[in-house]
């Protein structure tokens, strides 16, 4: 007999372990109509990061609408991801690391290409333009390309509009970094825009850029106002070059496999603050670069502003390079961008 209850003990035990096991952080507290979440989210820049802020600004206001049921801790710099934000999506979809990331289109990029669409060279000139087609139709069609790859994309915002930094010179047409050394992330349009320049462009992961400008490994970079603020760039780069080259856009995703799980309301309450959020950095960013800008004038950087005829050199110089990618990546998101042929 003590056999028998010993062992109809043990079975209990094991039942017991393996509903343990079995349970998500997607339990739905008695009080509450929200499943209780513990989210990491994955950024790759530090808290001074437009996209770190803007991950922040989600996580506290799905906390407050949710009365604490739904947390999440943003963390920088790629951490989650040893440092390289180029595995952001192949850490978020393999899961059991971070439930949702904040990444470019670059990083994008190397799940489908055509996340490039919205960064061909001189495409967009102002973020108001930008912003037509960001919450608009080229946002829609980013939102569905997601989708069908496995991620739920929550928001957009900016990256922002690149201005190109060295430590050499002050630089006023294309010809003018001939020969220099200029780190890009990773992608396509990158390598062949700086090409197009007579430069010498060098993938780099962000972590390495400091480090690698202060070393002279490289001789320049590229990024907005705002995320070379957020990596003291201009501590190292002297020259800024305010160019609008490239528009590149930030957007905080889900993995599917996770977002599916939640009931509805926890559904459209992630949405809905998450693109509240989007919508706050994206005005945060908008109104911040100027005085950005003006205080790397003050701290004696020399901001190069181009002359109609100037910027006009660098559109035509890139000409062949617009032609190449809107004919690889197709009428459909073309269109979607508002880019024409």
């Amino acid at each position: 007999m003590k056999k028998f209850f010993a062992l109809i003990l043990s079975a209990v035990m094991l039942l017991s372990l393996v509903a343990c096991g079995n349970q998500t952080n997607a339990d739905t507290p008695s009080d509450s109509p929200y499943n209780k979440l513990n989210l990491k989210i994955s950024v790759n820049t530090g808290e001074a990061g437009i996209d770190f802020m803007t991950a922040q600004k989600f996580a506290d206001l799905v906390k407050e609408a949710s009365d604490g049921v739904i947390q999440a801790t943003v963390y920088g710099n790629g951490q989650l991801q040893g440092g390289d934000m180029s595995k952001s999506i192949e850490t978020l979809l393999a899961g059991g690391t971070f439930e949702m990331c904040v990444v470019s289109g670059t990083v994008l990029s190397a799940v489908d290409e055509k996340f490039l669409t919205s960064q061909l060279p001189f495409i967009f000139s102002t973020y108001e333009e930008a912003d037509q087609y960001l919450i608009g139709t080229g946002g829609a069609y980013y939102e569905q390309l997601a989708a069908s790859k496995g991620m739920t994309m929550l928001g957009l915002f900016h990256n922002g509009l690149k201005q190109i930094s060295n430590s050499k010179k002050e630089c006023h047409l294309p010809s003018d970094y001939a020969g220099m050394k200029i780190r890009i992330p990773s992608g396509e349009v990158a390598m062949k825009t700086y090409k197009a320049f007579g430069a010498d462009p060098i993938a780099m992961t962000w972590g390495e850029v400091y480090t690698a400008l202060q070393q002279k490994t490289v001789d320049g970079q590229d990024n907005s106002y705002m995320t070379i603020a957020s990596g003291s760039i201009q501590e190292v780069n002297k020259y800024i070059t305010e160019v609008n080259w490239q528009y590149e856009f930030y957007t905080l995703i889900a993995d599917s496999n996770v977002f599916n799980t939640w009931n509805e309301a926890t559904q459209n309450l992630v949405k809905e603050k998450a693109l509240e959020a989007c919508e706050w950095g994206r005005t945060y960013q908008e109104e911040e670069e100027a005085n950005i800008k003006q205080d790397f004038i003050d701290s004696g950087v020399i901001i190069t502003e181009l002359t109609d005829t100037e910027r006009q050199a660098f559109i035509d110089a890139t000409a062949e390079v617009r032609s190449y990618f809107i004919d690889k990546y197709g009428k459909e998101a073309c269109d979607a961008w508002g880019i024409k042929g």
